[in-house]
């Protein structure tokens, strides 16, 4: 499910948000019976990561299944956390194609991710996307490299986008990077859901992005939440 990434001063990335979550890619079960270790993780500010695309495994998805906005960070023990890192955060990732087949087969996007919130931006990581599974490479930028975020309107005038300004050092960051990977995908990950991961198809400097799809504004306004902490 490779996504277009145009430049107009701004890029526009296409986002099915209806289908991003750690519900739309398998993940771990959670146990259902939560220890007195169990913890419900405070979603931190500016959960935003940008990471490069390794490997795309599309999936069935199922509107029942499949909710429209991103999830919030589930109870989860340490046992079940500790898991999920091994399997879906090994640095073996990026390079060796049987880990990332376990990883793929270990998570379930109809389930709740006890990895949310407790994800290593430093490692590699598998998560779900928009019918699709991906992992990913460890995180190119991080919310703190978002200057400002703001919901907004499309071209259009009907659709809502999430505008992100890039602080310089990321911009720079992000237009070497798109520079060097022409063709290929970055995804845009709220937590560990992937909520849009487009095929970039030129350079993109200036340091402005936007972020539509089949959102609805609440579900825009929840992302810049996410990223910003307000």
């Amino acid at each position: 499910m490779r996504r277009r990434v145009g430049i107009l001063g701004t890029v526009l990335m296409a986002a099915a948000i209806a289908g991003c979550q750690h519900t739309e890619t398998g993940q771990p079960v959670a146990a259902s019976g939560v220890s007195s270790a169990a913890r419900t993780p405070t979603p931190g500010t500016k959960a935003l990561t940008i990471r490069s695309v390794i490997e795309e495994q599309p999936v069935p998805s199922s509107p029942s299944t499949v909710p429209s906005t991103v999830p919030s960070a589930p109870v989860a023990s340490d046992a079940d956390i500790a898991a999920a890192k091994q399997t879906r955060q090994n640095v073996g990732l990026t390079s060796d194609p049987q880990a990332r087949q376990q990883a793929f087969a270990s998570l379930d996007c109809s389930l709740p991710d006890p990895l949310m919130g407790h994800e290593d931006t430093n490692l590699p990581l598998v998560a779900c996307g928009s019918g699709s599974k991906y992992v990913l490479d460890k995180a190119m930028l991080t919310g703190k490299d978002v200057a400002d975020a703001f919901v907004g309107k499309s071209s259009d005038g009907h659709t809502p986008v999430v505008s992100l300004s890039l602080t310089d050092a990321a911009t720079s960051v992000w237009a070497d990077f798109t520079a060097a990977n022409v063709g290929k995908q970055a995804a845009f990950v709220v937590g560990t859901s992937v909520v849009s991961a487009p095929m970039i198809q030129a350079p993109i400097p200036g340091g402005r992005v936007e972020v539509s799809g089949s959102f609805t504004e609440a579900d825009a306004r929840d992302i810049v939440r996410r990223i910003t902490g307000r």
